[in-house]
């Protein structure tokens, strides 16, 4: 059985696929659920443009941190071989 809306119809709006780095505000869409579920539009639209931003914030945050992850691993491996290579130049 296939479920079919209609995007035009008052009461649905559309609910983003979470990103990998946004499980940390699942929760935010909560709240969208509940005032689609009320049918109190103004509210539903708010809270669908909240969860949007949060969902670019925890995006943004994520792959921040992934690019720090990697700058960190590249200066500890040249610094690590740069007193490695001074080590065996003492030798």
């Amino acid at each position: 059985m296939e479920l079919q809306l209609d995007p035009t119809a008052e009461g649905v709006f559309l609910i983003l696929p979470p990103h990998p780095f946004s499980m940390v505000l699942a929760d935010c869409g909560s709240g969208l659920e509940l005032a689609n579920h009320t049918g109190d539009q103004m509210s539903a639209e708010r809270n669908s443009r909240t969860a949007k931003t949060l969902n670019h914030v925890a995006l943004g945050l994520g792959l921040g941190s992934f690019v720090l992850g990697i700058i960190y691993v590249v200066v500890v491996v040249v610094v690590a071989s740069a007193h490695y290579v001074q080590l065996i130049k003492s030798f």
